[in-house]
């Protein structure tokens, strides 16, 4: 069941180009793009490079599926830890959703133009700053440690990772700072992923898969015992 819904998420940029390329073309049949159309925009968002239709939508398709297809690989590759898969899935995710805005932002600019020297992007930097913004705010945010039916750690109320306690392999109270996994907030490498907004107390979670977690913590002694009567 697993499988499935993995395999029908990796078709999500697909369908997504699909849907991109039907629009475009329908836009085109009636005549409301100019030829040729923009394809690049100067900080003050005023058009200054132009190519043919056919030539910008091999580019946007670019847009679409190179994101796309890691964002499959991603999905579908099985060695790739839990953990470390919905990290590389968000910030895909974010790519993907950028790429794709600003090809749909693009057409639409244009939308009803005779001249394409006419269109403007308002605010195009934030196309650059706003996702990288969104990563910021999540990945250097505190972590939630869950102790419940389930193991979980929350970001932002995301759940970034959970496991039952029959699948934990060790668990234990360490003092870390973020200086050794090379900065603030969620670092991955190799199999183990971070969760340090801040030096301290974490918890250090090793699955039987060989992944290791660590999660920066305020109520180390607490969330060990409770974690450690669960394993037992």
């Amino acid at each position: 069941m697993q499988r499935q819904l993995s395999t029908l998420m990796s078709l999500i940029p697909v369908v997504a180009f699909a849907w991109f390329y039907a629009w475009v073309n329908s836009l085109d049949a009636e005549g409301l793009l100019p030829d040729p159309v923009a394809t690049h925009w100067g900080l003050d968002g005023q058009a200054d490079g132009f190519s043919s239709l056919s030539e910008h939508m091999f580019f946007a398709g670019a847009a679409f599926l190179i994101p796309g297809a890691i964002w499959a690989l991603v999905l579908l590759y099985p060695k790739i830890p839990s953990t470390i898969r919905i990290v590389l899935m968000m910030v895909v995710a974010v790519l993907f959703g950028t790429m794709a805005g600003i090809q749909i932002e693009a057409i639409r600019s244009q939308i009803g133009l005779l001249d394409a020297r006419d269109s403007v992007l308002e605010f195009p930097f934030l196309v650059v700053f706003a996702p990288v913004a969104v990563l910021l705010i999540l990945f250097l945010a505190k972590p939630r440690l869950e102790v419940g039916s389930s193991l979980t750690v929350y970001l932002r109320g995301i759940p970034m990772f959970r496991a039952e306690y029959s699948q934990l392999e060790t668990v234990a109270k360490l003092t870390a700072s973020w200086k050794s996994y090379g900065g603030l907030g969620l670092r991955v490498s190799g199999k183990t992923v971070a969760f340090l907004p801040s030096s301290g107390e974490v918890i250090e979670l090793v699955t039987k898969r060989g992944e290791t977690v660590v999660v920066r913590t305020d109520n180390a002694d607490q969330e060990l015992d409770e974690i450690q009567k669960r394993m037992s």
